[in-house]
């Protein structure tokens, strides 16, 4: 059990992170996170023209894959997030459903606490009603937070959280930071 303070403490430090990371510092941030959350969770590298098939990550022992998207203005390519969870879920259909076959598919979107817009919720609808042996699941930053906290405080430290609550001005300053230069972005659009 953990103090709320230490919780709320950590909670700035994740958020922090949230904010900051897109890319494949986001998707390393998402594996390290998944990793230690699920034992037969495995990240999938490009290999070569062929790339991953559509596949950053999955569980093999439940056929949950995972797909990535952290642009790094959310707001500004939802379009193209849209479209990229369909163009590589058929992808990840094609490559990967031989290999453990296809039975829920997570569109990791970096979304930054903004939420789900209607053209992902309009492509997740079409899949879904076009594969209906199939769960689909916009991830979102809210999703990583969940499995993040339910990690043993020993994992959250490996993961690079400091859990010495001394340090939380410095915390509190960088996550507010963070914050301004949201609400300025966000003013600029």
């Amino acid at each position: 059990f953990m103090p709320i303070s230490d919780e709320q403490f950590l909670l700035l430090q994740f958020r922090g992170k949230i904010y900051k990371k897109i890319g494949t510092e986001f998707q390393t941030f998402f594996e390290d996170i998944m990793e230690k959350a699920y034992e037969d969770f495995q990240k999938i590298r490009p290999y070569g023209n062929k790339g991953d098939g559509g596949n950053d990550g999955y569980r093999p022992s439940s056929g949950t894959y995972y797909q990535i998207y952290a642009p790094m203005e959310p707001s500004i390519k939802e379009a193209d997030a849209a479209q990229k969870l369909e163009n590589d879920f058929y992808k990840l259909k094609k490559e990967w459903d031989g290999i453990t076959e296809v039975k829920a598919y997570n569109f990791v979107f970096n979304d930054k606490y903004n939420g789900s817009i209607q053209k992902l919720e309009e492509k997740k609808a079409i899949l879904k009603a076009a594969n209906p042996g199939i769960e689909f699941k916009l991830f979102l930053a809210k999703d990583l937070e969940q499995e993040f906290f339910k990690l043993e405080n020993n994992k959250k430290i490996e993961l690079g959280f400091n859990l010495d609550s001394r340090v939380t001005i410095s915390i509190v300053n960088q996550y507010l930071n963070n914050v301004e230069i949201q609400l300025d972005k966000e003013c600029i659009n």
